[in-house]
């Protein structure tokens, strides 16, 4: 994610580490310092296309490629992978759904709408899978058994994690062309999200004690909040103004405490500071580095335990 400007330039610290490893010296003097040469060290780069899938990457400048020998990856075997992660989660239908998982995937690629934040790759069918097992290993515990399930409820708790996983992502044109999708390739499987009726509940309390009425909608989108939160580092609420977007997580929040399990949030808006102050700065006198306001959150949500909840919110506008 560098600029090709500043890739350019560590292209010199790569030749330098190189030149010490083919030569077999046992010191570098590197950036100012010397240092011991690892003979066991090696420089390996992985790249992503560089184009409009994929926000943000850079090219390699022409000086740092030449240092490397390029090799081709073959494309992923998805439906081996999904095989082997749902056969590791607990599932013995794990072939039949792991087929039918990767041709949703497929279809959902090429017959939904092109959004900037729609993702059908390997990453999101990973996530997809883990959901999955984690409500395996759920619905076992409520059930009191380690025996086997049967195809179909294994088939309904993948269909369960998909729901829970992919429709807070898609707008609102493609949830109905996506569900018509599930029903092909899961016939006779309920749709159903992912339902908690202890956390339901103390939604509904919480809402009532700030003056709200929530609707089914909100709560779903609540829960969905939720489970993406337990499921992913970094989740995005995306909405025009006025949609609910603060109630949504704030509500939540209320929730969850009256469950006990209050979140410790961290509350800031980025474009009210300068850059600087937001991330942290480094003095080039001293080399001392000063925290920022993100930075200094980070550390302390960082310092909690990690079985307890944690929530750093920035409030941004996007155009």
């Amino acid at each position: 994610r560098l600029q090709e400007d500043v890739l350019s330039a560590v292209s010199q610290q790569v030749q330098a580490i190189q030149t010490a490893l083919k030569e077999n010296v046992k010191q570098l003097g590197f950036m100012g310092k010397v240092v011991d040469v690892n003979p066991a060290a090696g420089i390996f780069v992985t790249l992503n296309p560089a184009g409009k899938g994929y926000g943000g990457r850079s090219k390699l400048p022409d000086n740092l490629k030449q240092m490397f020998r390029p090799i081709a990856m073959p494309v992923p075997d998805n439906d081996l992978i999904a095989e082997v992660l749902l056969a590791s989660e607990g599932f013995t239908n794990s072939k039949v759904l792991a087929s039918k998982l990767v041709s949703l995937f497929n279809l959902s690629k090429e017959g939904l709408s092109r959004q900037q934040h729609y993702d059908w790759g390997l990453r999101a069918l990973k996530a997809c899978l883990g959901a999955a097992g984690k409500l395996l290993r759920q619905h076992r515990k409520e059930q009191k058994t380690s025996t086997n399930l049967d195809p179909d409820t294994e088939t309904s708790i993948v269909v369960r994690a998909v729901c829970a996983t992919k429709l807070p992502t898609l707008t609102f044109e493609d949830v109905g062309r996506f569900k018509g999708l599930l029903g092909d390739v899961f016939p006779g499987t309920p749709l159903s999200d992912s339902t908690k009726p202890l956390l339901e509940a103390a939604l509904h309390q919480a809402a009532a004690d700030v003056g709200l009425k929530l609707t089914s909608q909100q709560v779903e989108r609540m829960l969905q909040l939720h489970l993406a939160c337990e499921q992913r580092i970094g989740v995005i609420i995306v909405g025009p103004s006025g949609s609910g977007k603060s109630t949504l997580w704030q509500v939540l929040e209320r929730g969850l405490e009256k469950l006990g399990t209050k979140p410790h949030v961290h509350r800031m808006n980025p474009k009210a500071m300068p850059r600087q102050q937001l991330l942290g700065s480094l003095n080039l006198d001293t080399r001392e580095w000063t925290d920022g306001v993100l930075t200094a959150a980070a550390r302390k949500v960082g310092a909690i335990a990690r079985l307890l909840q944690r929530m750093l919110v920035l409030s941004i506008e996007c155009s």
